[in-house]
């Protein structure tokens, strides 16, 4: 896959505001919700769903925040890509399962950069949307903290606070549903010249194929639990005829072999895909610094350039 094409696709959905902030922050947004300058629009509870509209009256801080959080995760991708390609004896499986996590953790810096997060509200930053609200809607008795979809519209400044009420697949499912909706959005992307983008149009439709197991699964966080709790997948050296998968997987994580199975739910394609997602994330990590010679971006691949 041509990466400078696809970063060249993925760059009207970045957030300017966010690859061009200047100062590193160590905090959490839901931890400094608080300090936020914001009005709460609209707060709706129903049974499936609770639904939180908050007007940033100042955005600068929150982009702060938001680089501070898609950076740690973009060096947490480099760091345990690192980690993965130290080979064990006969085994793969902590390889492979770390390799996922470097793909993890790639998903939550790019999805962060488009202002997208999942993150858990606690009730201090609740606190701090009830004490906010502004306009005449009907108020709920209570907000539920836990696991939400946060969303940013650059264009209305308006961040958008998303629960499922229901049970839910956990954070791993929901971060890969979101990869998905991204995907999807790079696909329509490509429609601004199919020919000169059909090449990555067919990649990026075979990794959708690969990524969906079926409704709200996904197959990359199914493998990884294959492997860590089911002991399959060929990964682990006392399973059945493991002693070639091993190696193959290893060299896979090494880069010395390329795998053509992207539709496949396999921990081979699943090594594969990972390292289109941890690829792009470095790369778009690298062109934010080239980009901005004067934002954290540059400090960070510069303190840090050993990993990326």
């Amino acid at each position: 896959m041509d990466i400078k094409k696809v970063i060249r696709l993925l760059g009207p959905l970045i957030i300017d505001g966010v690859i061009s902030v200047r100062n590193n922050s160590h905090e959490r947004i839901v931890e400094m919700l608080h300090d936020l300058q914001f009005i709460t629009r609209n707060i709706a509870v129903t049974s499936s769903q609770t639904i939180i509209e908050l007007q940033l009256l100042d955005a600068e801080p929150f982009y702060r925040l938001l680089a501070g959080e898609a950076n740690k995760f973009l060096l947490a991708s480099m760091i345990t890509r690192e980690r993965s390609t130290q080979d064990q004896l006969k085994n793969a499986s902590w390889q492979t399962i770390e390799n996922y996590y470097a793909a993890y953790y790639g998903v939550h810096y790019l999805l962060r950069l488009t202002g997208v997060s999942v993150t858990n509200i606690d009730m201090r930053a609740i606190h701090a949307i009830q004490t906010s609200i502004y306009g005449a809607f009907p108020v709920p008795s209570s907000v539920p903290g836990g696991l939400y979809i946060l969303k940013f519209d650059d264009t209305t400044q308006i961040l958008t606070l998303i629960k499922n009420n229901k049970k839910s697949g956990g954070s791993h499912q929901e971060a890969w549903q979101l990869w998905v909706e991204l995907v999807e959005k790079l696909s329509l992307q490509t429609q601004i010249d199919p020919v000169e983008y059909a090449p990555i149009s067919v990649s990026l439709a075979e990794h959708k194929q690969f990524l969906i197991k079926s409704t709200a699964k996904y197959n990359p966080p199914e493998i990884r639990g294959e492997i860590n709790y089911q002991f399959r997948g060929g990964a682990w050296v006392f399973e059945k005829d493991s002693s070639k998968s091993v190696g193959v997987l290893q060299r896979s994580i090494a880069g010395e072999v390329s795998l053509n199975t992207p539709g496949k739910a396999t921990p081979h394609s699943l090594i594969a895909n990972n390292k289109m997602i941890i690829n792009l994330a470095k790369s778009v990590f690298t062109h934010s610094a080239e980009k901005y010679p004067k934002g954290i971006c540059r400090a960070l691949f510069n303190k840090y350039k050993i990993y990326i």
